[in-house]
């Protein structure tokens, strides 16, 4: 019944503790001890006729890896006799191993050796399970339960404060250090803050790793050179004025307006005329032609008020007769890096 107990006892002190982290390296402890000898042991004169005992120890012990661990201890305990007899004092000394189930956790099992100096003394070995927890930096709480095997098996519990001198439990340690950031896609933005993780590297951005789009205007101009008194669209000029209305295909929002323009030689009146018939039939080429709808496109003659060259000089005036036209349109484009 007192062993029961005893076990019941020993789990519930080691269940709060065990989901924390044990501390490395060099440590020091000191536990409160209860020990429940063998049931023939209060009868037996070789063993001072002793019951349970109760007493405090200190130990001394270093963690050599996350898992492996050794160390020393000393207890004083004093223990109930049979009988009526007075109570005794008793030492208990020893070394253990000491072995974390995983990397820096918490929970542990423990083999050593002991001496017991209660009556004969008394060479055991000891098996048992702890566990600990952090309570402050490199300060834990800890709790054992063992038996300890010779011609009696005895049991065992304590608790008790332990203080690990490489500080927090496992900070120290490289293998629970964060994951180094990652950056998949290589834009400098790491994956955790990427919301754009396929980004190509060739081109810029911003802090969310979203490649910056920028905003570009496009300008396309044409010019239609007429000769003398002439509205006529020559040849020479198709192609061209193909080329502007493929621009205007390409910007589909785009909106143009020809002008047509003469040189000063001849009346005001008809130089309007003609510069009219000039913007309206290179207009009729991007409708008709080149399939600009009619709505995109205007025409606006403006007689000989625009003059490139003033002089009168014909073949220094012929640079006037001409139609031209201008159209813009923003890009977006991918910036660069």
């Amino acid at each position: 019944m007192k062993r029961s107990l005893l076990i019941a006892l020993s789990a519930l002190a080691i269940a709060p503790v065990a989901s924390a982290a044990s501390p490395e390296g060099l440590f020091v402890g000191g536990f409160g001890e209860l020990n429940i000898p063998s049931d023939n042991k209060d009868s037996k004169e070789k063993f001072d006729y002793i019951e349970d005992g109760k007493g405090l120890g200190l130990e001394l012990g270093y963690f050599f890896d996350p898992r492996l661990g050794a160390r020393i201890e000393w207890s004083s305990l004093d223990f109930d006799r049979s009988g009526g007899r007075s109570d005794t004092d008793a030492e208990r000394y020893g070394a253990d191993l000491l072995y974390r189930f995983q990397d820096y956790g918490a929970a542990y099992a423990i083999a050593g050796i002991k001496q017991l100096t209660a009556g004969d003394e008394d060479t055991v070995v000891n098996l048992g399970l702890g566990a600990q927890g952090t309570i402050s930096g490199g300060l834990a709480a800890f709790a054992e339960v063992a038996a300890y095997l010779g011609d009696h098996t005895d049991f065992g519990a304590k608790m008790g404060l332990r203080y690990g001198f490489g500080g927090t439990p496992g900070l120290q340690t490289a293998s629970l250090q964060p994951a180094a950031p990652v950056d998949t896609d290589k834009d400098g933005v790491i994956d955790d803050n990427d919301l754009c993780p396929d980004s190509a590297m060739e081109y810029a951005v911003d802090a969310n790793g979203c490649v910056i789009i920028e905003k570009h205007t496009v300008t396309e101009t044409l010019t239609v050179q007429f000769t003398k008194d002439s509205a006529e669209v020559t040849g020479e000029y198709l192609a061209r004025v193909g080329q502007f209305a493929d621009f205007m295909n390409q910007y589909s929002d785009t909106q143009v307006e020809i002008q047509g323009h003469t040189c000063s030689m001849g009346s005001a009146h008809y130089n309007q005329k003609l510069s009219d018939k000039r913007a309206r039939n290179v207009a009729g080429l991007l409708v008709n032609e080149f399939g600009i709808a009619p709505d995109r496109v205007t025409y606006k003659g403006f007689g000989e008020t625009q003059l490139i060259n003033s002089s009168s000089n014909e073949a220094e005036a012929s640079i006037n007769r001409r139609v031209e036209a201008s159209v813009s349109a923003t890009e977006l484009r991918k910036k660069q890096r």
